[in-house]
This record gives C-alpha cells, structure tokens and sequence, in this order.
C-alpha cells in the first residue's frame, strides 16, 4: 500500500500567517501601552456652577453618577467631578432657556480609554428635574418637585422626595422608592428589582422583567399595579377594601386584604413564576391612621381583639 503524502501548507499562505500573527502581536503591545498610559495621564477636575431662575432641570449624561440633593436655598447648584484620561474625548455643557437648565455630558464614540463625569447637583423646591443617564448610578434624595430618573445600565433610587409625578426606570439595575409621596409613582427594570418602602401615591405602577418587587404603601392607592416577568410580588396596602385581582403562572396567590369586587380603589399583583401576596399593613402604621383618644377624666383602655367576620380575607393557593 503506497504511503500517503503528508499535506504541507503553501509557502505563501504560511508567509501570510507568519505576518498576521505579528501585526496581531504588534497591536496588542500597542493597545496595552496605551491604556497604560491613559491610567498615568488621568486628570481629575472638580467644577462647581449656581445657577438662579430656574424652573426645570433636564441632564443627558454618558458616564458616571448623578446624585441630586433637596436645597432649601433658591440657586441650582451643580457640582462636577470630572476623570479623563488622553485616549478619552468628551464634552460638557450647561446652558439655561426660558427657566430651563439644560446639562449635557457625553464622551466621543470611539472613546477607548477613562471618560467620567460625576455630577451632584443641589435642587431648590418646586424645581422639575429629568435625568438620563448611560453608565452610572442616579440617586435622589429630599426633592421637592416632579422627578423622571432613567439609567440604562445602573440602580435608580428615591427617598424622601415629594411630588405629583415620580418615575424611576434602569434597563439593568435595582429600582427603589423609599418614603416618596407623589400622586404618580412608577417603578421600571429590565433586570433587577423593584422596591417601594414606605410611600404613599395615588396611582403606583411597579415592574420588572427579572427580580422580585415589593410595595409598600403607607396610603391606600386607587389603582396598583405589581407584575414581574420571573419573580415573587408583595403588596403591603391599609386594609380598606379592594377590587383585587392576583395571579400567578407558577406559585401560590394569597389575599389577605378585605375584597370588595367593584370597589373604587383597585389592586392587580401578578408573576409568571413566583408567588403573589396582597396583605394589609399593620395596624397604626399607615399614614393619618386614627387613633382612638380617652375623654376627659378617662384613661386609656386596652385595644379589644377583634371579633372574627363572615367576609374575612381569603388565601388561596
């Protein structure tokens, strides 16, 4: 039987490869001595900017945090903390029309190396303030005005701000609410969780694609709303009587609040795979909740237990 002839690759073509490889090599030195020298040549730079007559706040950033804090005084003031290394190009502007504060940050598109801008940014009462953001944590605390919060890849959250709408969005992150009083509160994610902690709107909307959510509410809402794609949904309302629609694709459903079907106010809770609970909030925690107070000449008597009804909530599982 003849012998096979081994097969040998071209000389050209071995040529071919033999340079691709090097260029490949030479490229890799290059690109790790560039972004070495982009970390020796950041430059850091604080800017710090008040602004007067102002009635909303509209930022478009790209990357980094934006942090915004309530203001008892009457001037925005915008305080920037800014990283940059050579490889990075940005851009950063502020401008104001007609009452309008309009921040922009943004790094160039074939920016490869270190682009940071962190802003904080002090808000009087009454102000308006929008937000979006690319890379980076959004944070507000002690608002006084409307508030619309999106990160398309970073947690989003609220607390104590008050105002008629409160909507809080992040394409991958956590989103919470954490003693926010507003006729609108909406909470979004694609990936993370949703949380609603001692608050109180009139209409709430909670969602997420990826994660649990959780409501809890200090006032009763007129209509709420709580879904996740894939994972558990508790409501935690003041227990005054519901048109309560809850369900699940995959766990049990627990009603524990007073169904009234009909009823004004109304609660939809549902998972394609988690369990749904709807219960009330404990006695004396809600908001104006009353109280029972002794007269004159009489001391306070111990709450009696209360008595079992006939339309006492349900549980199903």
């Amino acid at each position: 039987m003849a012998t096979p002839t081994p097969y040998r690759t071209s000389r050209p073509v071995r040529l071919l490869l033999f340079g691709a490889g090097g260029v490949l090599a030479v490229l890799m030195v290059l690109w790790g001595t560039a972004h070495a020298l982009d970390r020796l040549s950041i430059q850091e730079e604080r800017t710090v900017t008040a602004y007067r007559d102002v009635e909303r706040i509209d930022l478009r950033h790209a990357h980094g945090n934006v942090t915004l804090v309530g203001s008892d005084g009457p001037e925005v003031r915008v305080e920037v903390d800014s990283r940059h290394g050579f490889l990075a190009g940005h851009e950063r502007t502020a401008a104001v029309a007609a009452g309008e504060l309009r921040l922009r940050g943004a790094c160039d598109f074939l920016t490869f190396g270190t682009c940071e801008d962190h802003y904080r940014i002090e808000v009087p009462a009454g102000v308006a303030v929008t937000v979006r953001t690319s890379a980076g944590e959004a944070t507000a605390v002690g608002l006084r005005g409307d508030l619309e919060l999106r990160s398309s890849a970073g947690p989003v959250r609220a607390r104590d701000v008050r105002g008629d709408t409160v909507v809080l969005r992040s394409g991958a992150g956590p989103v919470s609410a954490d003693r926010v009083r507003a006729e609108r509160l909406e909470l979004r994610s694609n990936a993370g969780d949703v949380r609603v902690v001692r608050s109180a709107a009139t209409t709430v909307y909670a969602r997420t694609s990826a994660g649990p959510v959780d409501v809890e509410l200090l006032r009763p809402p007129r209509s709420l709303e709580a879904r996740s794609s894939a994972g558990p949904v508790t409501a935690v309302v003041p227990d005054v009587g519901y048109d309560v629609d809850a369900d699940t694709a995959a766990g049990p459903e627990e009603v524990l609040v007073r169904q009234v079907p009909g009823a004004a106010r109304t609660i939809v809770a549902g998972s394609n795979a988690g369990p749904v609970t709807v219960r009330p909030l404990p006695r004396g925690e809600a908001l104006n909740a009353p109280r029972a107070r002794p007269r004159s000449g009489e001391r306070a008597r111990s709450p009696r237990p209360a008595r079992a009804r006939a339309d006492a909530p349900r549980s199903r599982r």
